[in-house]
């Protein structure tokens, strides 16, 4: 049999077939040759990483343990970049410092991110309270109420937009105000978790910030107020129960689904307060009054969401609260009272695991923590992580409440607002 061979094209027939539409044959022909030149032309294979397939190629020991050293290497650093993108994904995990939102007499201020300028963007008969930013800085959600008895009710759920101008408020729904009035947001800044009474019993309810819908999710059964997202979105955890033997912190799926309790901590004064999910998703700081003496002092507890670790991180005789989670999710900050509810109080950063707690800043003196609702003290983070604002009664008269803000490297502190303030600050987080 006579061994066919492809066709070679000539010069002329590879002109035809760029200048003008081949027909099937010039087309054929054409493929013909270019696959018969790479067949017979030796092709050389280039590696991305040259220096490990020369090293593999040597047999030596030496070689074999440097590459070793080198793929180890990379592993590492691969581990630590995506272990890192994730923990400080956005919205979560440090950002360029915005401006301050408190609320002075019953309007919202915003300040410079080093306290100055303080202007008022609220002016309205209604009183205004609370307000706290959306994690991508842009809204900020606040309570308004006819009265300045703040516990007497019905709250308005009001969010405005810092970027307009002026920001106009938009109410979202309207709520009795019996119930624990923190506003947490989700991690996409598209909803708002609550709580408020249905049939006398607190329950957990979610509002769409763009069409204002709200829904209950529960769950039925518990009494459940003082919620909070997690990091991903998909699980809203909160506090339950009235009695000592419901009391603690729970979790369910963001539809109200699976609820659980995760904590066995007892507490025999007024239970857990102010939760808050570390940035990392994998640990739940929240205030208990379950030690010492006295049943209604209170110790910063460290949780794991799978139920398997309860830390005390702040075993000490003073009373805490207010834990608030670095935004690397590194550390928390929580304030403790000093020798009484109202000798002052001092503010500690730890890490996570009860390592390192050292005492910030001066003490401030006839400070209390105490406070029906929630702690009447509260810490927020700096979203570069370098300062806190602190919140606390005074015991003065001619200012009740004190907004102070702490630079964690020198120590100094900037008093931002003293006056009648409701609510907890809030600082605005810009993507770095």
């Amino acid at each position: 049999m006579t061994e066919r061979r492809p066709a070679v094209p000539s010069d002329e027939v590879l002109r035809l077939a760029l200048t003008r539409q081949p027909n099937r044959t010039e087309a054929a022909l054409a493929v013909d040759g270019i696959s018969t030149a790479i067949a017979t032309v030796a092709q050389r294979r280039r590696t991305v990483w040259p220096i490990l397939e020369i090293l593999w190629a040597d047999r030596r020991p030496a070689a074999r343990l440097l590459l070793l050293a080198i793929l180890l290497l990379l592993v590492t650093t691969i581990v630590a970049v995506v272990g890192s993108r994730w923990l400080l994904r956005s919205p979560i995990g440090p950002g360029t410092n915005g401006v301050v939102a408190y609320e002075v007499d019953g309007d919202l201020v915003l300040a410079n991110a080093d306290g100055t300028d303080p202007r008022r963007i609220t002016g309205a008969v209604a009183w205004e309270f609370n307000p706290t930013f959306s994690p991508d800085g842009h809204l900020v959600a606040y309570w308004s109420t006819a009265s300045s008895d703040t516990e007497l009710g019905p709250l308005d759920l009001v969010v405005l937009d810092v970027r307009s101008q002026p920001p106009a408020g938009r109410t979202l729904v309207t709520v009795s105000g019996q119930a624990a009035r923190r506003l947490v947001w989700s991690p996409d800044s598209r909803r708002i978790a609550g709580a408020d009474l249905i049939d006398g019993v607190r329950t957990v309810y979610t509002v769409d910030v763009e069409t204002g819908v709200s829904r209950w999710v529960g769950p039925p059964g518990i009494d459940a107020f003082d919620p909070v997202w997690s990091p991903d979105g998909t699980r809203i955890g909160f506090l339950g129960g009235r009695v000592e033997s419901d009391r603690g912190f729970y979790i369910m799926n963001a539809d109200g689904t699976d609820a659980h309790r995760i904590s066995t901590i007892s507490s025999r004064g007024r239970g857990y307060k102010t939760p808050v999910w570390s940035p990392a998703a994998d640990r739940i700081a929240v205030s208990v009054e379950a030690g010492g003496a006295d049943p209604f002092q209170r110790d910063i507890w460290v949780l794991s969401p799978d139920a398997s670790t309860e830390n005390d991180i702040s075993n000490d005789p003073g009373d805490e609260v207010g834990p608030q989670w670095s935004p690397d999710g590194l550390r928390i900050a929580y304030l403790r009272a000093v020798g009484g509810p109202s000798a002052g109080v001092r503010v500690v950063v730890s890490d996570a695991d009860e390592r390192n707690a050292t005492i910030l800043g001066p003490t401030f003196p006839n400070a209390t923590i105490l406070g029906p609702n929630f702690p009447n003290a509260s810490i927020a983070w700096a979203p570069d992580g370098t300062k806190l604002l602190i919140r606390f009664l005074t015991g003065r008269s001619e200012a009740p409440v004190e907004l102070e803000m702490l630079d964690l490297a020198t120590g100094a502190v900037t008093v931002v607002g003293a006056a009648g303030v409701d609510g907890d600050p809030s600082w605005q987080r810009l993507a770095p």
